[in-house]
């Protein structure tokens, strides 16, 4: 969503800030993926309880389960650092 949407919407900064950590969450599984040569239906495929469409959530900044996205980075060997 534009900025100026949201605002005109209401939403506060912090919505924002999520919005842009999922985006840049997205572009780092989408390259891994690439980076490995893997489809959204191989990944799907071998993870437990994961299906396409959890993926296409994470990949396109939609909302998603933690257990989901932790499932597909340990999958991908994406290591996160919390500050």
């Amino acid at each position: 969503m534009k900025k100026q949407q949201a605002d005109f919407l209401g939403l506060s900064g912090e919505y924002h800030k999520v919005a842009e950590q999922k985006v840049l969450i997205s572009k780092v599984v989408l390259d891994k993926m690439k980076e490995q040569g893997l489809t959204i239906p191989e990944v799907a495929s071998s993870i437990e309880s994961v299906d396409e469409e959890d993926i296409k959530h994470i990949l396109m900044g939609q909302n998603y389960e933690l257990d989901t996205l932790l499932r597909l980075t340990n999958h991908l060997s994406i290591e996160f650092n919390i500050e």
